[in-house]
């Protein structure tokens, strides 16, 4: 009777230590398995990145504006985005890949790869001088999706000179003698809407051997302001009479222009005189010839 008594208790206390061990079992030990059989989701973003030419995008009247933007989606799956642009009235505008010109209104965009796009503004007519301000939204068209990213872009239309080139006389050709230094004179005009600073002129195509000076450099040239450039023309003595073309060229950072010069070389009146009385005698002694054949 005392064994059974006994052995009770040893019972007892090792079931009661059991269930006590079994309580302070970490409740997570399992929920940590069960959580790794489960697929985990990720929150879904879309950044939009500039990548070159900046935020703020410089531009003379007329010309068109281009932003390079990365573009990162985070997500689970891949999604389809449709391209939104909100600019001023006037202007159009173009996305199309990184590397390419085919253009987009829609882009399939994959988790965590980075997408390169190309923003392209363009005026439609000449915009005045000024700031432009744009916003491009990139949105998913996914059903009951709002996902979306965007960026404000800034375009500003600067003043900007324009290079013209003519002659004188308005004509783009003159004669020249071997004889003499010729004077030619070309009209440099500012036809733009801002000054034009620190043009060079030069020659690009002239006939070998010959020499053309001129004033090689132009410190500025203001909005409208038309400055004369006479240039002196000495063809090689060895050319011969006939049409020659002479490209003169002004070039600054902001603009460049030529204008070609078809030049004419005149045989001198000395030769010309020469040349008739050569003639004359060939023709005369000729005459005398057939003459003194016929006598005989």
């Amino acid at each position: 009777m005392v064994l059974n008594k006994k052995f009770l208790t040893v019972f007892l206390i090792s079931v009661f230590l059991i269930v006590s061990s079994i309580t302070f079992i970490p409740k997570d030990l399992f929920a940590q398995e069960e959580g790794e059989e489960e697929l985990i989701s990720l929150p879904e973003d879309l950044t939009i990145d500039v990548s070159f030419n900046e935020v703020v995008n410089y531009g003379i009247i007329g010309a068109s504006f281009e932003f390079g933007l990365d573009v990162t989606y985070t997500g689970n799956d891949p999604k389809t985005f449709e391209f939104i642009a909100d600019i001023p009235d006037g202007w159009e505008y173009e996305v199309t890949p990184g590397f390419g010109d085919k253009e987009i209104t829609k882009i399939k965009l994959k988790p965590d790869e980075l997408e390169n796009l190309k923003f392209t503004l363009r005026p439609l007519v000449p915009q005045d001088e000024g700031e432009y301000d744009v916003n491009l939204s990139i949105a998913s068209i996914e059903e009951g999706d709002d996902l979306e990213g965007s960026v404000d872009l800034l375009a500003i239309v600067k003043p900007s000179g324009d290079l013209k080139l003519s002659s004188k006389n308005g004509r783009v050709n003159t004669e020249i003698s071997k004889t003499r230094d010729n004077e030619f004179i070309l009209l440099i005009e500012n036809i733009g809407t801002g000054p034009v600073e620190e043009i060079e002129i030069s020659v690009v195509d002239q006939p070998e051997g010959w020499l053309i000076e001129y004033e090689n450099k132009i410190r500025i040239i203001d909005v409208g302001e038309v400055i004369e450039l006479k240039a002196k023309i000495m063809p090689d003595q060895r050319t011969i009479a006939g049409d020659y073309d002479i490209r003169f060229l002004a070039q600054s950072d902001e603009s460049s222009a030529f204008v070609d010069i078809r030049t004419t070389v005149k045989v001198p009146l000395v030769w010309q005189i020469t040349g008739i009385a050569i003639i004359v005698i060939v023709i005369a002694g000729i005459a005398v010839l057939f003459e003194r054949l016929g006598r005989r």
